[in-house]
């Protein structure tokens, strides 16, 4: 966990030590940004584990993409609210392999291996620094509504979850790269965390023989004991749209 908050600190320093590349050039702020991002993920809390451990999901690292929608309030659009919908899969089948290969590579066929689908939709709020500025930061928080289902095979060890419906609470940064004369376009470079079960872990008990089993991630009568967080840390990159931009400049 310490090496997960050294990371995510020192993205948000790296995010926030950008300079304006150019400062006689002002746009006025975005009333809607509209966006699509490639994201780039690692699992945290329980969720990360070997892939024939008993006591997390066995999740490591993973790849997906997010569109999302901002919607800026009040004359200079600081405040925004955000809407997201996710795709992830989380894959793990070599606990000695990078977690590039992971990423990239793909899932071997012949290999023990967890392979986990989780869908997100995200609404929140978000703060934008520069809002008028050819480059802009941003911070957020978000709930998240996840659900989270597995890929079995005979090569998955714990069998196939069922789909699982989730509450959880997502954090995010960014910065954002304003494109072209018009500043209607611009890359984004940003941060995600969701703490993926953060209000609703429960229990069932499984049925002997049944072909899916439960999430089983609460502390009560069918789990482990306790309670069993699901986290994901995601890098993004991303590219945005900006409605009702208009290009000023400084005299």
């Amino acid at each position: 966990m310490g090496k997960i908050l050294f990371t995510v600190s020192l993205f948000i320093i790296l995010i926030f030590s950008f300079g304006e590349v150019n400062s006689q050039v002002r746009y006025t702020p975005p009333a809607v940004t509209l966006g699509a991002s490639f994201d780039m993920n690692f699992a945290t809390n329980d969720a990360y584990g070997r892939v024939t451990g008993l006591n997390s999901y066995n999740m490591r690292a993973g790849k997906g993409f997010s569109v999302f929608a901002k919607f800026g309030l009040g004359t200079m659009k600081r405040h925004r609210i955000t809407t997201s919908i996710q795709y992830n899969k989380m894959l793990n089948y070599d606990a000695n392999s990078s977690f590039f290969s992971q990423i990239f590579s793909g899932n071997p066929d012949d290999a023990l291996h967890t392979n986990f689908n989780i869908w997100t939709g995200a609404v929140g709020y978000e703060y934008l620094f520069g809002a008028p500025c050819c480059n802009k930061q941003h911070l957020g928080l978000a709930v998240t509504f996840n659900s989270i289902g597995s890929v079995a095979d005979k090569f998955t060890p714990t069998g196939k979850f069922e789909n699982s419906f989730r509450v959880g609470l997502q954090f995010n940064a960014g910065y954002e790269f304003v494109l072209g004369q018009g500043g209607q376009y611009g890359l984004e470079l940003g941060f995600k965390y969701n703490w993926i079960n953060l209000f609703n872990p429960s229990n069932e008990i499984n049925t002997p023989g049944a072909a899916e089993i439960h999430l089983n991630d609460g502390n009560g009568p069918g789990g482990l004991g306790f309670t069993r967080w699901i986290g994901m840390m995601t890098i993004d990159l991303g590219f945005n749209f900006y409605t009702g931009v208009k290009q000023v400049f400084r005299k």
